[in-house]
């Protein structure tokens, strides 16, 4: 009996297999006895088919012809032609008396008997009427309609050869036969039923279990977003504030401790970061966003950034572009920024000595660019290769202690790549150093990118007597930003919620809100609202609003813009950044 249980699907397998042979047999023999019926049957359906589909097509060519006349009436001997066509196929059209009942006789009547009155159309000597050879076609187009409809009905289906087939009379051996045949369709059916039961089952259990991960999923990214958002917060007073003790007079200790404070927030906000692209793309919601940009300066601007690192470590650094570089090509510049970035900054922080070497070559048949990031650090152990592209696989433990790092990195920037439809590999020699490669494919824009000239932030950005309304329910974020905007000579209002921030917006004018989104209450999406339909009844000037929250999510920023945001700041907000901002507001309005 266990094996029995062990081997039941065998069985009935098997079973299926025996009967479906008995079955094809008995089948065959039918077939034979009845073939010529069949083939007959099968004629004079493809002689109707047929018939019927080239009257549609050709109809479908005099429609075409109409509409073009009716926009250059030299095409009308063209329609004239076709209609003739027309003509000659209406009278090709074979009904089989099996099509009876159907609907098609009377169509093709109606069609007969319509084509006189568009003969005196489509045929008159003089200059036509457009609204008249538009009517024709409608109406051609509407017994088109009808004939495809009927075609659907009943040529979609197999009613024709059940008809022709109820005509023939079947002696007494052929009710026998399909009596046994009818007995094993039976037997097959319930086979199958029993089979579509189990499958069922499976489904039904593989959909619980496709639900249950995805609301793991989802109470996953519900709880990184919620981390997310209870670290940055404070993050951002902690930053804020360091920012703020840097424009005072320190000592060089004091100093000191604010580049620890700066650079120990700047290593958490950027572990915070990682985090998130990871949860993206586990739950495949990267985006891209392409744009034209300048290849050479961004490989420019990646280096720039980590020569003074590489400098105070001795390290001879350089950066090598070879071929014909377009000056604008199109892709997601910010994500292969962040790939450039985490290879140099890799490179860079495991090499102790010797050198570090950025090689692009732009591939001009290809239009792809090869871009290898070389070092003479500590390498990697040919067992790790296959897994430092894992999340939160590091070559070494070791190398956690003593260089820091999530692990993060390199599996986003391998998912980056290949989101972009290139490729990111590696070749590494333990104790002489690695070499990773990117080969990407990146589309030429012919066109330069537009340069426009934009000013250079200065550290404050003046706004005399201009009133910016802060709205943060908490007091710390709040201080933040007013110690930021306070050299700037404006007019400083500070809101607590939304609701207050509502109030504040209605009774006065400003130039500027910063906006918190999360907030208990009114949040910041539902006061951007109502500020926007308080705008519009009111006619009054649109006020620029600046999001500055700790969620921004992609899903999240598109939430937010749709509400009227018109720029999202995240948190931590360096002061260097909302300056730039203030003053890329002020250059518009001058």
């Amino acid at each position: 009996m266990a094996w029995l249980r062990e081997n039941a699907r065998a069985l009935r397998a098997l079973f299926a297999l025996t009967v479906s042979a008995a079955l094809a047999g008995l089948l065959v023999s039918v077939e034979h006895s009845h073939s010529k019926q069949q083939a007959d049957l099968v004629r004079k359906i493809n002689v109707m088919l047929w018939s019927i589909s080239e009257l549609n097509y050709v109809s479908q060519r005099v429609v075409i012809s109409l509409h073009d006349q009716v926009h250059d009436p030299a095409q009308a001997y063209e329609t004239q032609v076709r209609f003739d066509v027309l003509w000659s196929r209406l009278g090709v059209v074979r009904l089989e008396r099996f099509s009876e009942g159907a609907g098609f006789h009377e169509l093709i009547g109606e069609f007969r008997d319509y084509m006189p009155v568009a003969d005196e159309i489509v045929y008159f000597d003089g200059p036509q009427d457009g609204a008249q050879l538009i009517a024709v076609a409608d109406e051609i187009t509407g017994f088109n309609v009808r004939l495809r409809q009927l075609w659907l009905e009943n040529f979609g289906t197999r009613k024709p050869a059940q008809k022709i087939l109820a005509d023939i009379s079947a002696d007494a051996s052929k009710r026998s036969t399909e009596t046994v045949v009818a007995l094993l369709l039976g037997l097959v059916f319930l086979y199958v039923v029993f089979e579509v039961y189990q499958a069922g089952r499976d489904q039904q259990i593989e959909r619980a279990l496709r639900l249950e991960a995805s609301r793991a999923s989802a109470a996953k990214s519900r709880f990184l977003a919620n981390v997310s958002h209870e670290i940055r917060t404070p993050l951002n007073g902690i930053l804020g504030m360091a920012s703020e003790l840097e424009e005072t007079k320190l000592d060089a200790n004091q100093r000191k401790c604010v580049t620890v404070i700066n650079n120990s927030g700047a290593v958490l906000l950027d572990t915070i970061n990682d985090v998130l692209d990871l949860s993206k793309v586990e739950a495949g919601r990267m985006d891209l966003k392409d744009s034209n940009f300048n290849l050479t300066k961004t490989l420019q601007s990646a280096y720039d950034l980590y020569a003074p690192k590489a400098r105070e470590k001795g390290l001879t650094f350089t950066l090598d572009i070879s071929g014909h570089v377009p000056k604008s090509v199109r892709a997601d510049e910010r994500k292969l920024q962040q790939v450039l970035h985490n290879l140099i900054a890799n490179a860079v922080k495991f090499t102790e000595g010797g050198r570090v070497n950025i090689v692009a070559t732009w591939n001009t048949e290809a239009d792809s660019i090869t871009v290898k990031v070389l070092d003479t650090g500590v390498g990697i152990p040919p067992e790790a290769l296959d897994k430092i592209f894992e999340p939160f696989i590091q070559a070494d433990s070791s190398v956690t202690r003593k260089f820091g790092g999530t692990g993060l990195g390199l599996a986003i920037s391998r998912q980056i790549i290949e989101a972009m439809g290139g490729s990111l590999t590696v070749e590494s020699t333990l104790g002489r150093g690695s070499e990773f490669r990117i080969l990407l494919p990146l589309r030429v824009h012919s066109n330069a990118v537009p340069t426009r000239e934009v000013k250079k932030p200065t550290d404050v950005v003046p706004l005399h007597g201009k009133r910016v309304l802060i709205t943060d329910d908490n007091a710390t974020n709040r201080l933040i930003l007013e110690r930021f905007l306070s050299p700037s000579d404006c007019i400083v209002y500070s809101a607590s919620g939304g609701e207050e921030a509502v109030t504040l917006a209605s009774d006065t004018e400003f130039d500027l809100i910063l906006m918190d989104i999360q907030m208990p209450g009114v949040d910041g999406i539902e006061a951007t609202r109502r500020i926007r339909a308080e705008e519009s009844e009111t006619g009054r000037a649109r006020v620029p609003i600046f999001a500055v929250t700790a969620n921004v999510m992609s899903h999240q920023v598109a939430e937010y813009i749709e509400a009227g945001i018109d720029r999202v700041l995240p948190k931590p907000l360096p002061k260097k950044r909302l300056m730039e901002e203030l003053s890329q507001i002020t250059q518009s309005e001058s």
